[in-house]
């Protein structure tokens, strides 16, 4: 018998992320088993970052699975699509949130039921609304992150995530396991524990500017991305040695390419991993030459679904899908929550 995934969920973590590696991945139905198995042990709240819960997708047309949510259960969303069932759900509180669908509602079922999740769109409403849920009583919120972002991931809102793998995000195994790889590598990164990196990264948050960390102390840059690559140069131009840069933003590959240009291997310094937008050849061949990724507050990835079958017709072999994913992601737990029943099934 599978052993229940929602083991894999500490007592003390409050809210979880899920996050798919593309559209279709399976993310849903791994939600709804994490719900089903409990909903019995603790109160449940979920919400979504982006549309969830549709009978058809939005691009594509296809069925998609319900957001389960049980008598009792808290949700989050629009007060249009709460209307569509008023005999099954007591609202409870309004928020100032809106979406095309309408105003984000806090909303409890009356009994058994699904939902279509209004995606909220910024982090501070999903902090908004989380805040109101725990308020509520509510010990365990989930948040059913939008496809290809990484946003609802951030240790800001998030104590645990999982990922999920589906073959809908590539035709061939060696092409998702490259995709998964460049995913799961941020969630490893640790924390900047030096009292001057410490001390950089919270000027960096609080003046949302790049700082430089060199022998003599910080400097503060006068810009707070690295995009703007012409006063990149500028400084990089001066007599100073810099051993870090705190970015207060994303880190793209563009940039840490042009590092290796350069030969500048810098300890890079990013918020947390959703901010880190590079692929994992390129992070290695920066590390192996000397420069180094450090984050400021770590995510904790809990665990790794995977889905062998795409939408589009095609499935990948699903016992070589969890060996290749198991050896990827290791030491961090890998389950299909549909196959792990089988006998036939590793």
């Amino acid at each position: 018998m599978r052993k229940k995934i929602s083991t894999l969920i500490p007592d003390d973590v409050e809210t979880v992320s899920m996050i798919g590696l593309s559209k279709n991945a399976g993310k849903t139905t791994v939600l709804n088993v994490l719900v089903q198995e409990m909903y019995r042990k603790r109160s449940i709240g979920l919400l979504s970052i982006g549309i969830d819960g549709e009978e058809r997708d939005v691009w594509s047309g296809r069925p998609k699975p319900p957001v389960f949510v049980p008598e009792g259960c808290w949700v989050a969303t629009a007060d249009n699509l709460l209307n569509l069932q008023p005999e099954t759900w007591q609202i409870v509180e309004s928020t100032s949130l809106t979406t095309v669908m309408g105003r984000v509602m806090i909303a409890r079922a009356r009994r058994d039921t699904s939902v279509q999740l209004a995606g909220i769109h910024t982090k501070e409403g999903i902090q908004q609304v989380l805040h109101v849920l725990k308020k509520l009583g509510v010990s365990l919120r989930f948040i059913d992150g939008a496809y290809n972002r990484k946003t609802s991931a951030s240790p800001l809102l998030a104590q645990g995530v999982f990922l999920v793998v589906g073959a809908a995000a590539a035709i061939s195994l060696p092409r998702l396991e490259t995709q998964a790889r460049d995913w799961m590598y941020p969630f490893t990164l640790m924390e900047s524990q030096v009292p001057i990196e410490q001390e950089a990264s919270r000027r960096s948050q609080e003046t949302k500017r790049v700082v430089g960390i060199h022998q003599e102390g910080l400097e503060v840059f006068p810009f707070s991305s690295l995009f703007p690559l012409q006063a990149i140069k500028k400084v990089f131009q001066q007599k100073q040695e810099w051993s870090s840069w705190v970015i207060p933003g994303a880190c793209s590959e563009r940039f840490v390419q042009y590092l290796l240009e350069q030969k500048k291997f810098l300890t890079l310094i990013i918020p947390d991993a959703t901010h880190l937008f590079v692929s994992y050849p390129t992070m290695r061949q920066y590390t192996q030459r000397g420069g180094a990724f450090l984050v400021g507050k770590s995510a904790r990835l809990l665990g790794v679904a995977i889905n062998p079958v795409s939408p589009d017709g095609y499935s990948l072999d699903p016992v070589q899908m969890k060996q290749q994913i198991t050896q990827l992601a290791h030491p961090l737990p890998v389950f299909d929550v549909v196959r792990d029943n089988s006998d036939d099934y590793p």
